[in-house]
């Protein structure tokens, strides 16, 4: 599995750590060793633990969909896997409790559309089981440590790479196999202990059985027409009682006809009252109407001056309200003028803004470009002022000088005894006066050498100050001219919002005086309108003199007719009342009640009659069942000795199978196979550790005092000493754990389908020092070469491990490839 590209919407951690919702790489150019570089909490875990095809997050607690917070969040990654090109997109709505949605499509052809547990089981499929990968390919921070898990975990893991499954198909088939022969055989059981029982079920007085039936028949035949007899008595005094039933239906039938029609005759009457109150009421609301009118009239009568006098008032406000409409008109207009004019000045002041902030940006950015390689050169004259090379090679010149003193002393002294140089002292004084000129030739190689780099880099450092000089003295000249020019707009925006102000306040004023010539004309209008009235009322209110007594001579009339009509109609309802109560005490109403009691003693004879005749029927299929229980019990017997062959033959089919289950089993070829390569994972893991002066492990699956199955690693240090792994610190054992991952991951890759060719390691070395961290880093490049991995990627926040990396991945505020 190489990783091509990748792409992650909506993450918690990335939008923590850089402040972005997504990111888009394509590392399908990237191989070797590649490091996730950035301070801490920048999302660098999240990240990496994003790579990867399973839908989790290994090391973060939770549902996928609560480490993302955008609605339409993503994970979207794209592999090369066995020639195939294999892109996996998993939807996540975040934040909330729906389950994610999961896509696969392999070669461009869609694979799955939607449904996440598809997607777990083709990803499984595909790239092995999450377990295998994560203990393997995929290093995450808290991973579960391999010496933690217990056997039966261990088992499982291992079948999965050591593709055991054609062991547990065959056990599972055995298995499926004994099961449905066991099935068979307790059908045949139960066949031969049902023939059994049947078989005891015969009795040897079988005509005695048949004769009893017999006089049992007779007896109910007899029951059986004694109750023949009393349904039929009873079925009679029902028909009498169904008779009464028809005449009580009739007469309730009348009595319903009499019902609707008193319930018509009160409905008419009911009709009648309201139409009389109606039209009475009519009568009364035209005469209210015409004494309202009248009333009217005569009180606008009374008003006539005041009406008249406000209606000249109105037409002199009306004159008024029109100047100031038009002084309103005007001043809006000038307001108008005056905001179009500071929107342009606005405007004018942040295109300044924006052309003074580019500027000077630009400026900024040199001479932060500039003091940077100020650094840089200051940091290789620190080196250079620094070296301790001259002092190292004097030091050793010093030190051989005082070596050749002795040959001063033996040039001095006469009686030496070597003057040939045998002496190993003397010897060894002449050899370091012969290095003594070459040392010399290197203190002051070394020397010009210094002083060179130490001038070139005080010049390049001179030359940078001078341009930051240049470049602090033109953003000055710049700032001041911005100024300027600011200011000037400035001043002018604030005459025209005076302006403004001034032209407001009149237009306020205005309004005002406009506002309350409106209100005196509202307060008059209703007086004004009362114009028309004083002419109307002048013409109307003899005619509706006239009217008022036409329409009570009316009303009086109309009183008396619906008194007449309302009598006779109360009457014909006390008639049909009458008639109704003669109808319904007619009415047998205790006929139901004495109908319900006989059919209740009919069903219960009815009962008994049926039960009887199945007594009969019953007996009659006895005595059959007797006549032919001789023939049938031959047959028994031959088919239980035929039942009982069937027996012998499953159980010899059942030994079989159960043998080849116990062979496929965890504990049988599976156990084997798993117990043989172990010494080939300890054989990798020991290889990698090398040249880790680590030491060495070994791998215990059995106790050897118990014989139970354990999974106990040894750490095998130099001198031969053997301590369990748990026993060493949190720094010692990442060495060794780390490694029988990786030792692991190689064995999958020669036993199983899993073709691993990108691995992932979070930030495993943070208790170890720089120097072991190195040596720690270093077991992926022998790894990646034993496994033919493309891609290593890891975190570390060492600088020195850092630099190891073939390429970083940089997290600041995006994230950039180098």
């Amino acid at each position: 599995m190489k990783l091509l590209s990748t792409k992650i919407r909506g993450s918690i951690g990335l939008k923590k750590g850089m402040g972005i919702d997504e990111i888009s790489l394509d590392l399908s150019n990237l191989s070797g060793l590649i490091a996730l570089d950035g301070e801490n909490g920048k999302g660098k875990s999240t990240f990496l633990e994003s790579l990867p095809p399973y839908p989790v997050m290994p090391s973060r607690k939770g549902a996928l969909q609560h480490q993302f917070f955008l609605k339409e969040s993503c994970l979207d990654r794209e592999y090369l896997f066995n020639n195939d090109r294999i892109r996996c997109l998993v939807k996540i709505n975040g934040g909330s409790n729906y389950s994610p949605e999961g896509f696969i499509w392999i070669n461009d052809q869609p694979k799955v559309e939607g449904k996440i547990s598809s997607y777990k089981e083709l990803i499984q499929e595909i790239f092995g089981s999450q377990q295998l990968f994560y203990n393997s390919a995929f290093c995450s921070q808290g991973s579960d440590n391999l010496n933690d898990l217990d056997p039966a975990d261990l088992k499982n893991l291992f079948a999965e790479f050591l593709q055991l499954n054609k062991y547990i198909r065959w056990e599972d088939i055995s298995k499926a196999s004994g099961k449905i022969l066991n099935g068979k055989l307790a059908a045949v059981e139960k066949s031969i202990m049902v023939l059994e029982s049947k078989r005891h079920e015969y009795l040897p007085d079988t005509s005695e059985k048949i004769t009893e039936a017999r006089q049992q028949k007779e007896q109910a035949e007899k029951e059986l027409t004694r109750l023949t007899g009393m349904i039929k008595t009873i079925t009679d005094k029902i028909e009498v009682e169904k008779k009464k039933i028809t005449e009580n239906d009739k007469l309730v039938s009348r009595s319903a006809d009499i019902k609707k029609s008193l319930e018509q005759v009160q409905k008419d009457l009911e009709t009648e009252e309201s139409q009389s109150r109606s039209e009475l009421e009519t009568i009364r609301t035209k005469a209210q109407g015409i004494i309202s009118q009248l009333k009217q009239h005569e009180e606008t009568l009374k008003d006539k001056d005041a009406i008249e006098k406000a209606v000249e008032d109105i037409e002199n406000m009306n004159n008024e309200l029109a100047l100031c409409r038009a002084s309103i008109n005007k001043t809006n207009d000038i307001i108008s003028g005056l905001s179009t004019r500071i929107s342009e000045l606005d405007k004018q002041r942040r295109e300044l803004t924006d052309k003074s902030t580019k500027e000077q940006s630009e400026i900024s950015t040199i001479i932060t470009d500039l003091q940077k390689q100020r650094r840089e050169h200051q940091f290789k004259l620190e080196t250079a002022q620094n070296d301790n090379s001259v002092s190292s090679f004097e030091a050793e010149l010093l030190s051989l000088r005082k070596q050749t003193e002795i040959l001063n002393k033996r040039n001095e002294d006469p009686n030496c005894p070597d003057h040939n140089a045998r002496c190993f002292f003397v010897a060894s004084a002449f050899e370091s006066k012969d290095k003594i000129p070459e040392i010399e030739k290197k203190i002051e190689a070394k020397k010009q050498d210094l002083k060179k780099a130490k001038d070139t880099e005080e010049k390049a450092i001179a030359d940078i100050d001078k341009q930051v000089e240049e470049k602090q003295a033109e953003l000055k000249t710049l700032q001041e001219k911005y100024k300027t020019e600011f200011t000037e707009i400035d001043d002018k925006i604030t005459r025209k919002n005076d302006m403004k102000f001034k032209e407001s306040e009149a237009l306020k004023s205005t309004k005002n005086r406009l506002d309350a010539v409106e209100k005196k004309i509202a307060e008059l209008r209703p007086t004004a309108a009362k114009a028309d009235q004083i002419k109307v009322a002048e013409s109307q209110v003899e005619n509706l003199k006239t009217q008022k007594e036409e329409v009570t001579k009316e009303g009086l009339a109309l009183k008396g007719k619906w008194d007449t009509k309302l009598n006779a109609l109360r009457k014909r309802e006390q008639e049909t009342a009458s008639l109704l109560q003669d109808i319904e005490k007619k009415i047998d109403t205790e006929v139901d009640a004495r109908l319900t009691k006989l059919n209740t003693e009919l069903s219960g004879l009815t009962s008994l009659q049926e039960t009887t005749q199945k007594n009969i029927t019953d007996t009659e299929s006895k005595i059959k069942d007797l006549e032919r229980e001789a023939l049938e019990l031959e047959k028994l017997n031959k088919d239980l000795d035929a039942a009982q062959a069937e027996k012998s033959t499953i159980n010899s089919q059942i030994s079989l199978w159960a043998y080849t289950q116990n062979a496929c089993s965890k504990d049988g070829l599976r156990a084997l196979e798993i117990d043989s390569v172990v010494p080939n994972i300890v054989h990798e893991t020991n290889e990698l550790l090398l040249n880790s002066s680590f030491g060495t492990i070994k791998i215990i699956t059995q106790d050897p005092d118990t014989g139970r199955e354990v999974f106990r690693i040894y750490v095998i240090d130099e001198d031969g000493d053997e301590v369990p792994l748990e026993l060493r610190s949190g720094g010692q054992k990442i060495w060794p754990v780390q490694a029988l991952r990786l030792g692991m991951t190689l064995i999958s890759k020669q036993k199983s389908t899993y073709n691993y060719l990108t691995a992932f390691n979070d930030e495993l070395d943070g208790p170890l020092d720089v120097e072991n961290a190195k040596r720690f880093i270093s077991l992926y490049p022998q790894f990646m070469q034993k496994g033919g991995f493309d891609t290593c990627f890891f975190i570390t926040h060492k600088k020195e491990c850092v630099e190891l990396a073939d390429h970083r991945i940089v997290f600041n505020c995006g994230i950039t490839v180098e």
